[in-house]
């Protein structure tokens, strides 16, 4: 299983479409991993023990990435930074993680995103207006959060 990811371990790769991650032990996602994977769709880091994701992990991906899992890692707040430079995403997959509040801002900038998994989470309230750009969202899951 691997645990560790030096920051340059995918440099040189700028065709690469699909990084999967997922299945590891990983816990700390270096800020310049994806740079210069400005080719890739598909990234998943699912399953691993990720507690966040660095502000600056995504700067790179703002055309090109369309799928990101990071189901079932240890995550307590939403990727805010992945809405700032996303604009093509289309499927999110946070699911089973300790996410316990949304804000109005959590998916703003993601115009294109389609399929939003937020199931088993922490949730237990969504703010006024928190999906009110998801123009494009046609499958929201919010199953499974401790709503009282």
């Amino acid at each position: 299983l691997i645990t560790y990811i030096a920051p340059t371990s995918f440099a040189g790769l700028a065709v690469l479409q699909e990084l999967l991650l997922n299945g590891n032990m990983i816990s700390y996602l270096p800020p310049a991993l994806l740079q210069g994977l400005t080719s890739l769709q598909r990234c998943d880091f699912g399953s691993n023990q990720i507690s966040s994701v660095p502000s600056e992990f995504f700067a790179s991906q703002t055309n090109s990435l369309l799928t990101l899992n990071m189901h079932v890692n240890n995550l307590t707040a939403m990727p805010s930074n992945a809405t700032a430079v996303l604009a093509s995403l289309v499927h999110l997959d946070v699911s089973g993680n300790a996410i316990t509040a949304l804000f109005s801002d959590s998916i703003a900038g993601l115009p294109a995103l389609q399929s939003l998994n937020l199931s088993y989470n922490m949730l237990t309230s969504l703010p006024q207006g928190v999906f009110s750009t998801a123009f494009s969202c046609v499958e929201l899951n919010l199953e499974w959060s401790p709503w009282y």
